[in-house]
């Protein structure tokens, strides 16, 4: 999962989740935990509000009222679920007759509420979070890679500390690129995904960017002239941008959190498209392997 994939998750959560009170937590793979324990996270998130959710690189962030920050890295098949139910206070619900009831129960606003409940834990569901309103976010992860950091209120994020340039601010320029990488022989793929130099961005990106850029897979970072580096970080902030209007690439199995599917898969140029021919100039896109990595090129525009 890469940087638009968890944007909009980030733009889903926003929208359901600030200003939630946490009841209840629950973890069902510990192992996926960093820096804390299960004990903990409970501790310290339950009867909290959620102030915050943002996005900075690939991490998910959420700020609670305390000051504690629950951190997820979804890495390749992390994903959010998001089910608002209906949780009457007990009050109204003791005051009800057994026969209106059984009526409410069997209505179908209510059969909704209760499925849609229990629909969503299966094998994969990592945690949960209930709110104090009724509803629950799941978090799921099918090869159960990602990550869930705690940092208690007051402590510095240390998981921040080292992340490069967010591609999309006016920050990333061709200036600050070349910058970065005048004295870097690495190839120029490896380096659009090391994290510390840019963030967010991964192997389906990465080679969607090179290609429009019109630069090779492997060029070395220190080779690259100021024209090249400007049409890369056009590219890159272009591609991005495009991806996120389309609600980003579900190759992974990513839904956002209202389970809908991205569509720029409909966009891949290069990306998993070996033997296609490039639709602007004929040649075959190749595949190969960069540290261990697959990559897409086409060796006519792409050319070293």
């Amino acid at each position: 999962m890469e940087l638009p994939e968890v944007e909009i998750i980030v733009t889903v959560l926003n929208k359901k989740i600030i200003g939630q009170q946490i009841e209840k937590v629950e973890i069902f793979k510990p192992q996926m935990l960093e820096r804390c324990t299960t004990q903990e996270v409970e501790d310290n998130l339950s009867g909290q509000t959620i102030t915050s959710c943002i996005r900075r690189g690939k991490l998910i962030l959420k700020g609670m009222s305390n000051g504690a920050h629950l951190i997820t890295h979804p890495r390749m098949t992390g994903i959010y679920h998001y089910y608002q139910g209906y949780k009457p206070p007990i009050q109204q619900v003791n005051k009800l007759d057994n026969q209106i009831k059984q009526k409410m129960l069997k209505s179908l606003n209510f059969k909704e509420i209760f499925a849609r409940s229990n629909v969503t834990t299966n094998k994969y569901t990592r945690m949960i979070l209930y709110f104090s309103r009724g509803g629950k976010l799941y978090y799921q992860d099918k090869r159960a890679l990602g990550k869930i950091f705690l940092y208690r209120p007051g402590e510095p994020i240390s998981a921040l500390a080292h992340l490069g340039v967010e591609p999309l601010t006016e920050e990333f320029t061709a200036k600050l690129l070349k910058e970065k990488l005048h004295n870097c022989r690495r190839q120029l793929k490896p380096l659009l995904l090391d994290q510390r130099i840019i963030v967010g961005i991964g192997n389906i990106y990465a080679a969607e960017i090179l290609y429009h850029a019109g630069i090779s897979p492997f060029k070395r970072g220190n080779e690259l002239n100021d024209e090249e580096l400007w049409r890369l970080v056009k590219a890159a902030k272009a591609i991005l941008k495009k991806a996120i209007a389309l609600r980003g690439t579900h190759i992974s199995d990513f839904k956002d959190p209202q389970g809908e599917e991205g569509e720029f898969w409909k966009e891949l140029c290069v990306y998993q498209q070996a033997g296609n021919l490039c639709s602007r100039c004929g040649h075959r896109i190749a595949h190969t392997r960069q540290q261990q990595r697959s990559t897409y090129f086409c060796p006519g525009c792409q050319a070293l």
